[in-house]
């Protein structure tokens, strides 16, 4: 008959291979599907972000709209931030990208749209707004709103014109301004700009960015001082704004404003920019504009890039104060 400290020893010696056995099969499994699911990018990053201490929350947000201007990165803006958000230390968001009718919100005619938000402003777990909509200022909802804020990345202007002019030529697209007939889509982008057609006096070729900054309000919808002026003044309620040609500085500011959502982005930069990944949904040039349709860009999109360049230099002084807090 077994003595009872024989008796223990197997009791504890089964229970550790037991234990120990299930998190070892457990651990293996859970690599394997990491790997299968993110092994692109992040097999060693999400294992790092994971085990990170926290850092200090600078901002308890619960409600995050990435207002996506078009043809800035912005798809595979949200995709990398889905994944490193997926690894976060704390907590978890929720990736939304529910078409609504902003401006019909805006004016007050959509009671599906404004249901549709209230209901979102409800949800107990933090979630991030990623369609393409304009600025809007949600804390005018009420104070469900009180805990939302900004982000957003823009382009240089003649690189984001350009890019989108070449992109609706490859892709199923419509817009109300003009008609894309197979003349449209074969036109040239010298002759577009230089034959003044309506394609390129509409907004999106004028002041894409100044309107997406600027809002709902009849003001944003003209190329004037006055939407650029709206615009900058709503620039402050953006937390972080990237510039894509400086894009790893938008990592740094995420990961330093919500590192309970986004910790060890730069990492995740980082090596989606070694494998190529960092630019999903690139655009292939097929009509690039001239040295005179250039300078005739430069003065139809004059306060575009005024604002840019204003918007990169507010942008810098950010990076700066998070550099040096460190």
């Amino acid at each position: 008959m077994m003595s009872w400290s024989a008796a223990l020893k197997v009791f504890l010696l089964s229970t550790f291979l037991l234990v120990f056995g299930g998190i070892f099969i457990n651990f293996g499994q859970m690599r394997h599907l990491l790997k299968k699911r993110t092994g692109r990018i992040y097999s060693t990053v999400a294992h790092k972000a994971k085990h990170q201490e926290p850092a200090l929350h600078l901002h308890q947000v619960g409600k995050i709209f990435f207002n996506r201007i078009p043809k800035t990165g912005s798809r595979g803006t949200r995709d990398l931030m889905q994944e490193v958000n997926q690894y976060s230390w704390n907590e978890q968001l929720s990736f939304l990208n529910k078409p609504i009718n902003m401006t019909a919100v805006y004016y007050n005619q959509s009671r599906k749209d404004i249901n549709l938000l209230r209901t979102l402003s409800r949800r107990t777990r933090p979630w991030i707004l990623t369609p393409h909509f304009q600025y809007f200022d949600f804390k005018s909802m009420g104070t469900e709103f009180s805990n939302s804020t900004y982000i957003t990345v823009v382009r240089d202007p003649i690189k984001r014109v350009v890019s989108h002019y070449n992109y609706i030529r490859q892709h199923e697209y419509t817009n109300a301004e003009w008609t894309r007939t197979p003349e449209d889509r074969n036109r040239h982008i010298d002759a577009c700009v230089q034959e003044k057609h309506v394609e390129c006096s509409s907004r999106y070729f004028t002041h894409e960015t100044i309107a997406y900054f600027c809002g709902y309000h009849p003001t944003c919808r003209h190329n004037t001082r006055d939407a650029l002026n709206k615009a900058k003044s709503n620039f402050w309620a953006y937390s972080v704004v990237g510039i894509l040609e400086e894009y790893k500085d938008f990592w740094l500011q995420l990961e330093h404003t919500f590192p309970e959502y986004f910790s060890a982005a730069v990492q995740a930069y980082n090596s989606a920019k070694k494998l190529g990944k960092d630019h999903d949904n690139k655009t292939k040039y097929k009509y690039l504009p001239s040295n005179k349709t250039l300078e005739l860009m430069k003065v139809t999109l004059h306060l575009e890039i005024e604002f840019y360049e204003w918007i990169k230099k507010h942008v810098h002084d950010r990076v700066k104060k998070i550099e040096q807090s460190k």
